[in-house]
């Protein structure tokens, strides 16, 4: 557009399949589910859209990347558009049925129950933390620090 490369693409992992999240987002409409970051997580592994989903009760705190994450051909580079070639196409991929194959649960960035920031939030809530610059979170946990 305007002289600049354009890319698009009318292929997405969850066209035609859209109503398939409806049994995720159900769960997360039921109190029991949701009583633990175990079960939000759960309930966001079920929608097929690419969400970053955060939770938090009384005593957990939760994140889970949703999505239907297609395998992809090695070399590729997901941040980039593919060549419209079979070699490059997404693992397993049935253009009848718009699947293919996808990246597992486990493979999806989560975390729970992060101590580390319970226990940032019990210091921010005793009144005299209040007038503490807040601790400084470990190194490794630089991924969740937004959580903070």
């Amino acid at each position: 557009m305007g002289g600049a490369p354009v890319a698009y693409t009318s292929l997405r992992s969850t066209y035609r399949h859209e109503a398939d999240s409806a049994f995720g987002f159900a769960m997360f409409d039921d109190p029991a589910q949701m009583a633990t970051a175990a079960g939000f997580q759960q309930a966001a592994a079920n929608v097929g859209y690419a969400f970053n989903w955060f939770y938090v009760n009384s005593s957990q705190v939760g994140y889970f990347d949703s999505g239907l994450n297609p395998v992809r051909t090695a070399g590729s580079d997901p941040n980039l558009p593919m060549k419209a070639d079979p070699a490059y196409e997404w693992q397993g991929f049935d253009p009848d049925t718009n699947t293919a194959t996808y990246a597992p649960v486990a493979q999806h960035l989560s975390a729970a129950l992060l101590d580390h920031l319970h226990q940032h939030a019990r210091e921010l809530a005793r009144p005299a933390a209040r007038e503490r610059p807040a601790p400084a979170l470990a190194p490794e946990h630089d991924r969740v620090r937004e959580l903070a």
